[in-house]
């Protein structure tokens, strides 16, 4: 699995991004921040999970999580990006146990973890 480290940041994460006005659909916004984020191109492949997170202010944001195929690095990453590592299963798991996962991906980590995907 492909994660992204930001700025700032402690846990690794799932790439992503705000859909912009721009975009024409979440599949096109995520490639779009994958590409950003780590600097591969890849598509889209299927749906593995949607998270809702609802702030104090009431404001929802959805994360929408697909798989994707790796097509190829084609640029660096944005430098708000300090790290792009692949995590193996093993890894993954030890994210979990460590309790170093952002809320939208835990999901998607212990489905992966499990080898459903």
């Amino acid at each position: 699995m492909l994660l992204v480290k930001e700025k700032g940041e402690e846990n690794w994460e799932t790439p992503g991004g705000r859909i912009r006005k721009s975009d024409k659909n979440p599949i096109e916004t995520c490639e779009r921040e994958i590409l950003e984020e780590t600097g591969y191109r890849v598509n889209v492949e299927s749906l593995l999970d949607v998270c809702i997170h609802v702030f104090e202010d009431e404001e929802r944001v959805f994360h929408i999580i697909y798989k994707c195929n790796l097509e190829e690095k084609v640029k660096e990453p944005d430098p708000d990006i300090v790290d792009v590592k692949w995590f193996s299963k093993s890894e993954i798991k030890e994210l979990l146990k460590q309790n170093k996962v952002d809320f939208h991906d835990k999901n998607v980590f212990e489905t992966f973890v499990k080898g459903k995907h």
